[in-house]
């Protein structure tokens, strides 16, 4: 048996041993493969409902005020300006998004467990996938159909005539098909991320993950366009409303593509080791499990641990920019643009400037999205063409080739882009800040995700001790919980800084973008900790 032989069988073993995949492989995976696989994350990453969906349920919505906060369970970042027409203020927007992030903390690490010990003839994730977009696509389309259904149920109940009681049927279903939403997507993104470590072998997961970033971001600027377009003229054949056919939109884009995973990537039924079995019959029980996941943490390798310390501080500093940077840029406007004085006035086409305020704002996503497609692109691309070429080990050389000097330096730029929101004067200046923080959204959403899949599968790489928690179920949700554990801080952190500012600053959404910079100072600092 040659040297290549052993160290498959070695690799084999050891994976065996920690539970990974039972056949990843070491041989390449083609490209066709890994967009097959990946696939499946930018349809589950389309459920993420857009302004314009928003715009549409604020009227399911109008008048209750009980529940006027509920919409913004599951919805993403730029809807502000729209949850601002429910008449939510700045303090309140901040801590209406925690039901999605307290989800990914307690629920994703908790199927990513189930699935790790998942003997299903199906494969360990595909289960999970599967009935996460089942789940999904059933919550959207009770959304889109949220009236319809009240109206239909008074109809049978007799209480048709009672307008009141209808809006608070339609509120009341629209509220619970958005937090089924918010529990839908957990298994479903966790298993995708782990079935990519299942599935491809140690030297193209960065690859593997870039191409999981660029699908991503391809959805994000496909979402802001059609939410920027008459959909109705196109797709009238989907629904009545833009809200139904954007709905119905999403869901067969997540069944296609969650369809192209699921078929791609063929799982065998995986062979669950014998101590884990025996955990198994050890947390058969929710409380067992949790507290299982809570000693998960100490035990994961040291550079996953490195990972997620950076991912909390970062995320952190993302929060305010995702949420309030749409909100930032149409105020900038409001202020720069004299035709605005008058907030009541209407241009030539019929629009107020408070609406002009929003598409400006929504235009400036657009921007980010576009800027972060080509940077997630690209500079994995250029990165993979220059370790082919170049066998140097000079600075730049190291630089070219690691992740974690390429995502140190991404953080340095929007902390800096941060900090110069205190000099902009116009919205060219801006637009131009936030294209620049799309180069490091772009590496954000590829490099920490490359760093830790190249870690777990491959075992004993850095001589970490034997009983480390590699399994990718729990791992991956770990990390999930790593990313929105921070956002239910930071959302707090803004609301205090909002009421602190309340009519002593009228930048009091600057303030915010500027702290997150100073967050995200702190994790360009703890990725330093993360091994080459």
């Amino acid at each position: 048996m040659d040297s290549e032989d052993e160290l498959e069988l070695e690799a084999l073993e050891l994976q065996e041993k920690f539970g990974l995949a039972a056949n990843p492989a070491a041989r390449a995976r083609s490209s066709g493969f890994l967009l097959s696989l990946t696939i499946g994350i930018g349809g589950q990453s389309s459920s993420h409902l857009r302004p314009h969906l928003l715009q549409r349920l604020s009227t399911i919505l109008h008048k209750l005020a009980p529940l006027s906060t509920s919409p913004a369970l599951r919805l993403t970042a730029g809807d502000q300006a729209y949850l601002s027409t429910l008449g939510l203020s700045k303090p309140a927007l901040s801590l209406v998004w925690m039901a999605g992030p307290i989800c990914g903390v307690v629920l994703q690490p908790y199927f990513g467990m189930c699935s790790d010990r998942c003997r299903s003839s199906w494969g360990r994730r595909r289960p999970f996938i599967f009935f996460g977009a089942l789940a999904a696509i059933s919550s959207l389309l009770c959304l889109a159909s949220a009236e319809r259904l009240a109206y239909d149920v008074a109809r049978v109940l007799g209480l048709s005539g009672r307008d009141s009681d209808v809006k608070t049927m339609a509120a009341t279903s629209a509220v619970l098909s958005v937090a089924a939403l918010n529990i839908a997507i957990q298994p479903l993104q966790g298993g995708m991320r782990a079935l990519i470590v299942d599935t491809v072998p140690p030297h193209q997961q960065q690859t593997a993950n870039a191409w999981a970033g660029a699908v991503t971001s391809t959805t994000n600027v496909m979402c802001y366009l059609l939410s920027s377009v008459d959909v109705t003229r196109w797709l009238g054949g989907l629904g009545d409303s833009r809200f139904t056919v954007l709905c119905v939109a999403t869901s067969l884009l997540l069944a296609v593509t969650v369809g192209v995973t699921c078929t791609a990537a063929q799982e065998s039924s995986c062979k669950v080791p014998v101590e884990h079995e025996e955990e198994t019959e050890r947390t058969s029980n929710i409380a067992e499990t949790i507290r299982r996941l809570c000693c998960s943490f100490p035990r994961l390798p040291r550079q996953v641990r490195s990972v997620l310390k950076v991912q909390f501080f970062s995320w952190m500093g993302w929060f305010p920019f995702l949420y309030y940077i749409t909100t930032y840029i149409g105020d900038l406007w409001l202020q720069v643009d004299t035709a605005a004085a008058d907030l009541h006035s209407r241009d030539s086409t019929g629009t107020s400037p408070s609406e002009k305020a929003t598409q400006v704002g929504s235009a400036g996503l657009i921007v980010f999205s576009l800027v972060s497609l080509m940077a997630g692109t690209a500079v994995p691309s250029l990165m993979a063409y220059a370790r082919q070429a170049s066998r140097g080990s000079g600075y730049y050389e190291a630089w070219y080739r690691s992740p974690r000097r390429v995502w140190i330096t991404t953080q340095l730029l929007f902390a800096s882009c941060m900090f110069a929101t205190l000099l902009v004067s116009s919205l060219w200046h801006i637009y131009l800040l936030v294209g620049l923080s799309g180069i490091s959204w772009g590496i954000t959403i590829w490099a920490p995700h490359a760093i830790i899949s190249s870690e777990i599968s491959e075992p004993g790489r850095y001589g970490d001790a034997e009983d480390c928690e590699r399994r990718p179920g729990i791992v991956v949700g770990l990390h999930n919980a790593a990313i929105a554990g921070p956002q239910i801080v930071a959302a707090v952190g803004c609301s205090l800084l909002f009421r602190i500012l309340e009519g002593t600053s009228g930048d009091s959404v600057g303030w915010t973008l500027r702290v997150g910079g100073l967050s995200m100072l702190v994790a360009s600092w703890l990725s330093l900790g993360i091994r080459e």
